[in-house]
This record gives C-alpha cells, structure tokens and sequence, in this order.
C-alpha cells in the first residue's frame, strides 16, 4: 500500500489529498482505511510527505530531515529514536530541543559530528504530533496564579491553571493536568486538573502518577468486560471433536509463585531416534475476535505489565486468569507446535495443530528445581509420567543449552530484583532474584517454539510479526572495544561481525572486578529488539527467523501470529502442519492452492509500530516502579551504614550496591571529603590528587552511610562515613 500511495503523489507533485480523497482513487476498501491513515502519517513523520491542514498530504522536498520519537533526558538534551529502525539514533544538545516534549513524534534535521564517535547530532524542526496530553506535576499558587510543576526534568514544565480549572485542587497536592494549550507564539501552556491523585511522596500518589506517566489503565471499559462476560464457561462440544486430544500426556506448566495466569505448558517424550517436545500455547485467538472490543482494548494496551506488588493485564480476568489459563485439572484450548530433536539436540522437525489439553501439574521454578536436584516427592506430587517427562526435558534442555552455545546466543549476566513483603504488604527485602535451571528449561523450549513458527511462515513466504533484533551500531561497540582496551583488557578481535564474536568478548571479562558493569555497557550498545514484518533476523540469538507465539495472554504481537497460524491451519487438508527444519526444507504438500493470510503487510506494520512503542513503555514503567519501591524501602534505612561495592562510575559520582540488599545508591564526588578527586574517563575510576595512590574504581568495596532518600526523583544519597 505504501508504495501505491508515493506513486499515486508522485503522478500528482503539485496537489495535495486527504486520506478519503487517496482512498477512492486508489479504490482501498473501508475496512483497510485506518491503515491507511496509519501509513500517511509514517510517511509524513519520515519527512517524504509534507502534512498541511485539515490532514492534506503532498510531495515532501528531499533533505536530511528525519523523523521519529523524541526522547528527553532529564539533564535537558533528548534523543530522537527515528521511525525506521535502519536509521541511527539522533542526539540532540538541550539548545537544539525548542518546544520539543517527551514521546512527541519529530521532525529533525540531521547531521553527522566531525570527529571521532561519528555520533549523529540534530535540531528539532518541527513537532509533527504531540506525544502526552496529561502531565503530572505538584500544583502550586503564585500570588493570584496557579501552576502545576512537573520536576522530572531540568527544565521544569510548568502548566499554567485557571481557577475555574482547578476542579477541587489544592495548593502542595500532585495532581494530574490535561494540556488545553500547547505553547506558541510566546504564550505559555495551559491547562486543567483532571484528577487529585494526593500528597506528594505518599506510596499511592507515587504509584497513580507512574501508571498516568506511562498511559497504563488498569480498569476496563464496561463495554470490554460486558462482552467478555458472555463467553461460555464450558468449551463448545465440537471443539472436543475437531481437536488432537492431548489431554493422556503429562503436560504441566512452570512459572512462578506469584504467577496468575499460565498460557504455555510442555511435555517431553523420549523415543528411539532422539526426543518430541510439545509446547501447548493457550488459545486466546478463538475467544478475542479481530476487531471485537476485548481486540481493540488489548491492541492499544499492546502487553500487560508487571510491578512488584500488581500486574496489568492486557486481558480482562474471565479470559487471562479464567478461560485462557493452563490451570491444573481443567480441560483447555490450545494450540501445539510439536518439535522432534535428535540426540543432540537438533530439531529435525515439526508440527503445528489446534488441541486440547488439561495440565497435569501447576509446576513452580523453585519447587521444579528442587525435584530436579533430587529432593524427594511423594507420587501424589509427581506422578510417575509427569517425572518421566520432567526428566526428559531436562536432558532435552541440557543439549539444547549445548547447541545454544554452538549457533552463537549471547548471554548478558544482568540480575533482576526481587521485592520481599511480609503479610502487611510492607518491603522486608531486596534481593537479587535467582534464576535456576528450571528457568533455561522454560526458555528454551519457548525459543524452540518461537523459531519453528517463524521458519514456517518464513519458509511459506506469508506476512508475519517478527520478532526483530539488528545487528548493534558499530560506532557504540567500538567505544566499547576501546574501554576494553583502555582497561587492558585482552579482546581477542578488534572487529566484532557475528554473535559468536560477543560471546568470546563477554567470556574475556568473566570474573572481571567489571564485569557487570562491561556487561552493562555493552548491552547499551545493542539495539532494541522490535515488531516488525521485515524480517531481518533476531541477532543476540543467532537465528534467522524468530517471533513470539508463546504469550498471546499478555502480548499482542504473539495473538497475531495466532491469528495467522490458525489461518493457515484452516487452508490445510488434515487440519495440521508438518515443516522440516533441517537446511533441506520440503514444501508442506498439505497446501495445493494459494495461500491466504489473515494479516496484509501493512496491517502488521502498524501493529508492529503499536505494540514496540508500548512494550518500551511498559519497560520503563516497570524499571521505574522497581527505583522508587527502592527509594520507598531505603526511607526506612536513613543514616545507616552499609557495606557495597562500586559497580558503576560517572564523573559526577559512583553508584555502590549495598548489601545485603540489592540496591544502589550514589555517591557524589563532592561526598569525597579526603581529597580533590579527579574522574580518570579511560579506566572509569577517581584518582586523588594530594594521594595520587589512593583511588575509587569499578569493584572496589567500602563503607557508605545513607545520607538522603529523594522519593520523587527516586534517588538514594549516600555518604562516607565520618
């Protein structure tokens, strides 16, 4: 359609067209109009078309003009991450961002810096879309004026309120404004009050502005639950009948303690020429019907979201903990992607059919390890067949882990953290959380399933969503390779072309007094992995086609390829399909016509583009809410001691881990009361001036006290102690 579009403009330079006008001329039916829309505004945004009023598109001129997200640092300067993921990432210096805001979609122009780093600099010219209508902020009274203030950033945002707009508002209270005027012409913004969230610095205050922040709705619309309402508790009899009835197999599900809904489950058999694994996805595309309202409502939530002591849901509870769910003991809808391994751990082949099955066990990563290191179960536990495939998979695991290595996956050693409440629900603990075993198991089958479905629609030439990772910029692993080299490091090569060239890389810091913060580094220097129907491979996993099948419940992404694959199903003569994967591919000789797919390209686009965008958001969201229960707990630690080690050093400071919990907290340089210190930027350390001997560098261990917690900004304080 993109294409049809520019040629259509093309033959028409000096006119301009709006979305219905192009549609009737180039005869696009009424359903496929939104994406049309969608696609003209990409085209805009890219700078190719030129937007005017009343949503008029024409012919842009050429020039280094690009367009994407604006990303604002809290220190002023801001990034633009550009539409097309080929493009680098534009840096923008404070005095080049104007009117610029977080998530507003931009036009910059573009120009490579003459020196060394290569880095791409810009200024904005144009705010193509404004990205946030809702701001909070703490509303403040001057003399007869009100305001609310937004301090996330150096620059304050500062909305100015009428009284008649204040809507029960209060002066000192956080409040969340909706913008009624952008700034223009010299006026300032202005806005209303839409909601008193609380006082500042209180848990529920902090936790109502991060979800607002992040456009993250927890209550559904009434219509949304209403319909969801009338599915059938019971599965409709002739499902039973056109399904493979997998309900005699040992299938179990592994998550965690805390986990509410399950929607992949496996079971292993072991026969003669090497193993069959069987990874059974909860069916969520027969209950969310495209276009239905549960559709749309997950589409624009694009993933669910997990906090510490809550989740979000892009699923209302009847389908993400109810229908949906592998529970233990019910009979479920489900669709297999079955996948033969050789001793090795090579898959050979596989199958793709809609199921039934009913999971013989609620299996939990901890309790699934213990049973793997041997601690004994009753069989009322683990029945006989359930261990039997249990210990299958971990055998199929440790070969896989085996081949893993081989093709070249790439393995960062980042903790998570692990939040600890008692009954009260008050933060006892920080703890980095443990990954066992039973967490690779869960991982790689998934992996397996993932790739065996993208072969196949890759192999099939039909559209899909994949999951996309491109090679790292160049110019950011070469900072990287020259930290390396600064330290003194040995690096192998000084060209990096290939995901096996990271792993020597990563396997040379092992052990390292650095090595989680080189780690850091160089996964800064990755790119984000994105939706996208062009497929361009998954490179820290060493695969050519990769897409995410296996979490329909809570990604919007895997549900479209649901969508596709049960398309695909429905076109074949047994209702199954059969790929082999091994470097010489057959032709399914199930399929004797042309193919239908239930997605077109450029539906998936705009769906990639959606569900990217929010699963960043959904990230940050996440990441964020971890800092400020951090900030929460270290309140109650004020003027403590506390022995760490220095994992990360800027020239503004050092950030130490603390122990026994897992948090960080920064030590500023004017903190360093012993002498003048000097920030050595090649080796990442502090140098004394008077005592050039004594240092501060990555690894080091010392004592710190808490000095201050700032809730809102989210940031721990500390000091040396006297």
């Amino acid at each position: 359609m993109q294409s049809r579009i520019l040629s259509f403009l093309h033959s028409h330079p000096s006119h301009f067209w709006n979305a219905r006008e192009i549609a009737k001329h180039l005869k696009i039916e009424v359903h496929d109009r939104k994406v049309l829309r969608h696609l003209l505004k990409k085209i805009a945004e890219e700078g190719r078309l030129i937007r005017h009023r009343g949503n008029r598109y024409g012919l842009a001129e050429t020039g280094q003009t690009v367009s994407g997200t604006f990303r604002l640092h809290p220190q002023g300067f801001g990034f633009v991450l550009p539409d097309d993921p080929h493009e680098k990432d534009v840096f923008i210096p404070a005095r080049y961002v104007g009117e610029a805001l977080p998530s507003d979609k931009v036009l910059v122009s573009s120009f490579s810096k003459e020196d060394d780093s290569q880095r791409r600099e810009g200024k904005v010219l144009k705010i193509l879309e404004r990205g946030r209508s809702h701001w909070v902020g703490r509303l403040e009274k001057r003399g007869r004026s009100f305001y609310v203030i937004n301090e996330e950033y150096k620059r304050p945002i500062e909305i100015a309120i009428s009284a008649k707009n204040l809507h029960g508002g209060r002066s000192g209270q956080t409040v969340v404004a909706r913008i009624l005027q952008y700034p223009q012409r010299g006026l300032p913004f202005m806005g209303e009050v839409v909601s008193v969230l609380g006082e500042p610095c209180q848990e529920s205050t902090e936790t109502s502005a991060l979800l607002i922040k992040y456009h993250i709705q927890q209550d559904f619309p009434r219509p949304v639950l209403d319909e969801v309402g009338r599915f059938p508790d019971q599965i409709p009899t002739e499902e039973y009948e056109k399904r493979v009835d997998l309900r005699s197999k040992p299938v179990l599900t592994i998550d965690g303690l805390t986990a509410r809904d399950f929607d992949d489950a496996i079971c292993v058999e072991k026969r003669d020429r090497g193993y069959h694994l069987y990874v059974s996805i909860a069916d969520v595309a027969h209950y969310v019907l495209s276009g239905s309202l549960a559709d749309q409502e997950a589409l624009n939530r694009g993933t669910s979201v997990y906090f510490p002591d809550f989740a979000v849901p892009m699923l209302p509870e009847k389908l993400s903990n109810n229908l949906c769910s592998l529970k233990a003991g019910e009979d479920r809808l489900s669709l297999t992607c079955e996948i033969r391994f050789n001793e090795e751990g090579v898959p050979l082949e596989a199958w793709f059919y809609e199921s039934l099955i009913r999971s013989q066990k609620r299996g939990i990563y901890d309790e699934i390890q213990r049973f793997f290191d041997g601690v004994s179960f009753s069989e009322e536990e683990y029945p006989p067949a359930v261990r039997e495939s249990l210990n299958h998979a971990k055998k199929l695991t440790q070969l896989s882990l085996v081949q893993r290595r081989k093709r070249g996956t790439i393995d960062f050693e980042l903790p998570e953290a692990e939040i600890v409440y008692n009954r009260s629900g008050e933060i006892v603990a920080i703890a980095r959380a443990k990954r066992f075993f039973s967490h690779q198991l869960i991982e790689e089958f998934m992996i397996s399933a993932n790739r065996a479905v993208a072969e196949l629609f890759g192999f099939l030439k039909i559209p899909l969503l994949y999951r996309v990772h491109d090679f790292p910029d160049a110019d950011k692993v070469q900072v990287f390779l020259d930290l390396l080299h600064d330290l003194g490091i040995k690096k192998g090569k000084d060209h990096l072309s290939k995901p096996a060239d990271f792993i020597h890389l990563l396997d040379s810091v092992k052990k390292h007094p650095m090595e989680l913060f080189l780690h850091q580094v160089l996964l800064r220097s990755m790119k984000m992995a994105v939706y996208d129907p062009d497929n361009r491979g998954h490179f820290g996993l060493a695969l050519e086609d990769y897409c995410h099948f296996t979490s329909p419940i809570r990604r919007y992404p895997d549900l479209t390829v649901h969508r596709q694959l049960k398309t695909l199903l429905r076109q074949s003569a047994e209702g199954r399909i059969h790929l082999l994967l091994t470097t010489h591919k057959k032709d399914p000789t199930i399929f004797k016509k042309q193919l239908r797919s239930f997605y077109s390209h450029d539906q998936l686009v705009y769906i990639g583009d959606m569900a990217s965008k929010r699963e960043r958001e959904s990230m940050e969201a996440e990441r964020e809410m971890i800092s400020f229960k951090r900030a929460l707990f270290m309140q109650k630690h004020l003027h403590e001691k506390f022995f760490g080690t220095i994992r990360r050093i800027a020239k503004f400071g050092m950030f130490v881990e603390l122990e026994p919990h897992y948090v960080e907290g920064l030590l500023h340089v004017r903190e360093l009361h012993d002498d003048f210190y000097i920030f050595d930027e090649k080796r990442f350390r502090f140098v004394g001036r008077k005592r050039r001997r004594k240092s501060y560098s990555v690894g080091d261990r010392i004592w710190v006290v808490v000095k201050e917690v700032l809730l809102a900004q989210r940031e721990i304080l500390l000091a040396l102690p006297d």
